[in-house]
């Protein structure tokens, strides 16, 4: 893994934490979980099954990280750091409109 590969995978965890913050934030707010299967783990299992689920995304992308070739291992992190942030901007606007 070089560095470059590194920042990225740096830039998951912040995308990944601020990510989940917001979200558990905006639920205290009353704003509502619109994707269908985290709505269902979130009625079924609370805080806990939007947690797992984004910790399976990040296990998963770790694990097939393994079978992608070097020169392409970015490709990974960006594909949760990219879909993350831009869940970061949509609950910052979201929980902005709240106010």
């Amino acid at each position: 893994m070089n560095d470059r590969e590194r920042e990225l995978w740096a830039l998951v965890a912040i995308t990944f934490i601020v990510d989940l913050g917001l979200t558990l934030y905006g639920f205290r707010l009353g704003l509502v979980e619109n994707n269908q299967l985290a709505h269902y783990l979130l009625v079924s299992y609370g805080y806990a099954g939007i947690i797992g689920l984004k910790l399976f995304a990040l296990a998963l992308a770790l694990v097939l990280r393994r079978f992608v070739p070097t020169g392409y291992g970015g490709i990974v992190p960006l594909s949760l750091a990219i879909p993350w942030a831009v869940a970061v901007l949509s609950n910052t606007i979201l929980i902005a409109s709240t106010f």
